[in-house]
């Protein structure tokens, strides 16, 4: 095992959980190892030089020195401590993360099973009565599903204990269940594939996602969990091409009359799902969705379902401040923007958002002066640099200001140089020209697309 491993593994505990940690190490029932105090010291050596401002590694000697004291300096027996220890603060480490994200319900059913691998029957099925109550109050989620098959796959095993002749072994049930997890969780990954599918060319396995693939469980069950018959209405949705505005009012009223028993994951999901449907359609052209569009948006805000442990992704805030913009809901965004600016997940991406964010908004006010001021920045991420540029052309034209042309020139220049912009340079290229044929002064030769 590689000792060296172990300064970026204890940099990665928070310093609330040390304690925990430490409690951890010194518990003689979670490491039997006899090197337990010495453990607890290079820990605590590793943890002294991370609160440090320049966080240097100590060297093989110093962690030596303070471990083992005055003892003839031994490089194999270090390393030995280092692997010894790196393999306790893993199990910590996959415990605690287990603890934080595992349904309490496999825990019941882990005790369960040891009750009936123990031949304690009568509390194995005590314990399963209080596990069937447990999981209907979960809300409905791929999670869910697989508490289900795994309670009727532990009571498969006790009933095929108990019952050699009587043909009941819970086989029809374990399979149902499986049935049912094995499908929302396929459809989950599918449906992942169908957003990237809107906006990238996909061709991997392109036969893997057909409709005959599902086609057998819409046949074996008519009457379906609410998750499963969720993803496949949403899956229905990206398969359709005619009438799939109409399917996709019905997937959201479906989605709100069922809100109370879905997960907040899975309604972030399939409310994703919806909002990049509807953006598709608006890329293409389909401009009238936009209002439909931003009420799902104000929807998954109001009711919490757009964050992620109460915090917002970068592509989801400014996808909302932009429709929000469009539609002229000036207070509403601004509301918006000052409620979750430092909710947003990547800091260092949302500096340079913030700015262009602040200057569309002063844009759509009209307010030039303030527009002006924060599209000065210089931009830096290609989507703002580009954005930046269109916005300031834009802004140009509202004033007249006589330095357009000159800069519509060199913003030209950029669109066809830069290698890094996507496909849609030749639409920006475009739109941007026929802005300049549009600007009635100075006099100036009319530009082609090019």
């Amino acid at each position: 095992m590689d000792g060296s491993l172990l300064f970026p593994l204890l940099k990665s505990v928070p310093v609330e959980k040390r304690p925990l940690l430490f409690h951890f190490l010194g518990s003689t029932y979670n490491n039997p190892s006899a090197y337990t105090d010495r453990q607890l010291r290079l820990v605590q050596t590793i943890f002294e030089s991370l609160d440090k401002p320049d966080a240097d590694i100590p060297d093989n000697k110093t962690l030596f020195i303070n471990v083992f004291g005055n003892h003839p300096f031994d490089h194999k027996k270090l390393e030995k401590l280092r692997s010894l220890t790196l393999a306790q603060i893993k199990r910590f480490i996959a415990e605690e993360h287990r603890k934080h994200t595992e349904p309490e319900v496999l825990e019941q059913l882990r005790f369960a099973a040891s009750m009936r691998i123990s031949g304690q029957y009568d509390l194995f099925a005590s314990e399963i009565k209080k596990i069937e109550k447990q999981i209907h109050k979960m809300p409905e989620s791929v999670e869910k599903m697989y508490c289900i098959f795994m309670k009727e796959y532990e009571i498969g095993y006790l009933k095929s204990i108990e019952n050699n002749k009587k043909n009941d072994s819970n086989v029809p049930e374990i399979v149902r269940a499986l049935d049912h997890f094995f499908l929302s969780h396929r459809l989950h990954y599918e449906l992942s594939f169908r957003q990237q599918q809107q906006f990238s060319v996909l061709v991997k396995d392109p036969k893997l996602f057909e409709q005959s693939a599902i086609d057998w469980y819409q046949q074996l069950y008519k009457n379906k969990p609410v998750l499963t018959d969720l993803y496949l209405q949403i899956s229905h949705l990206f398969r359709t091409e005619a009438k799939g505005q109409d399917i996709a009012v019905l997937v959201f009223d479906f989605i709100q009359k069922h809100e109370q028993i879905l997960s907040k994951h899975v309604l972030r999901e399939c409310l994703t799902c919806l909002i990049n449907y509807y953006t598709g359609l608006i890329n293409q052209g389909k401009t009238e969705y936009y209002a439909t569009l931003f009420n799902i948006q104000k929807t998954s805000v109001e009711k919490g379902f757009i964050y992620y442990m109460d915090k917002i992704h970068t592509a989801d805030f400014q996808a909302i401040v932009t429709v929000g913009l469009r539609l002229k809901e000036l207070d509403w965004t601004w509301e918006f923007i000052n409620s979750n600016r430092n909710k947003i997940l990547n800091k260092k991406q949302s500096a340079e958002m913030l700015h262009y964010i602040h200057a569309l908004y002063y844009f759509q006010k009209k307010d030039y002066k303030n527009a002006g001021h924060y599209l000065s920045k210089t931009f830096e991420e290609l989507q703002f640099k580009t954005a930046s540029k269109i916005l300031e052309l834009k802004l140009l034209y509202e004033i007249r200001d006589p330095d357009l042309h000159k800069k519509l020139n060199a913003a030209k220049v950029y669109f066809h140089r830069d290698a890094a912009l996507p496909a849609i340079k030749k639409l920006l290229q475009t739109n941007l020209q026929t802005m300049l044929n549009k600007f009635p002064y100075p006099a100036r030769r009319a530009i082609k697309p090019g």
